[in-house]
């Protein structure tokens, strides 16, 4: 007998989706600027190895012997330097554009969620286990 196949988390529908992406769209420029960001510090993490081919290639090899051009050699590192100084400088300027947009997501969501059960009548607290309300407030809205 086969055991049981693990159950799968359910995906989240379109309406969902479109909901919360609606809850992102005051914050599109920050995303977007972040996207940026991201993908020129990829762009960026990319160049070193441009940048050591062109040392071997025309910085120690010379006519197919080994001369090394120190000058050359120099200047191609301190590009290196540079690329990666901007690389650092574009990861942590990305990291903080999203991060503020994502703790201002969750703000919203969950003063949202505030509203909606300060809105709730008597009964309905009654019939609902706090427990219950506090995981929503808290650990769903994280999710």
């Amino acid at each position: 007998m086969n055991p049981p196949a693990p159950a799968s988390a359910p995906s989240p529908g379109p309406s969902v989706v479109r909901r919360l992406y609606g809850l992102l769209t005051p914050y599109r420029r920050t995303v977007a600027l972040g996207a940026l960001c991201l993908v020129l510090s990829v762009a960026a993490e990319l160049y070193p190895p441009l940048v050591w081919g062109r040392v071997v290639d025309r910085g120690l090899l010379q006519g197919g012997q080994v001369r090394p051009d120190w000058t050359y050699i120099g200047g191609q590192l301190a590009v290196l330097v540079a690329v990666f100084g901007v690389q650092q400088l574009l990861s942590a300027v990305r990291g903080q554009l999203l991060e503020r947009a994502g703790q201002q997501l969750t703000y919203d969501l969950r003063l949202r969620l505030y509203h909606k059960l300060a809105g709730q009548s008597a009964a309905y607290f009654e019939s609902q286990r706090t427990g219950d309300l506090l995981s929503r407030v808290t650990a769903d809205v994280d999710g």
